[in-house]
């Protein structure tokens, strides 16, 4: 029989290695991404507050 050569094959150590690599690396990339999101609403809620402004001034006026 001959010896099988197990370094051809990734072994298990390598495949839930390269598993936790992308796992971590999709985790990053959903946080930058949520946190990118969060800054865009921040400013375009700030900048729908200072659009409804004036409209909030002549609801008062009336």
């Amino acid at each position: 029989m001959e010896k099988f050569d197990f370094s051809s094959i990734p072994t298990i150590g390598w495949i839930s290695f390269i598993i936790l690599g992308i796992l971590c690396s999709t985790v990053i990339i959903l946080a930058i991404v949520l946190i990118c999101n969060v800054l865009k609403n921040k400013n375009i809620k700030s900048k729908f507050i200072e659009l409804n402004e004036p409209i909030r001034e002549e609801i008062k006026e009336r």
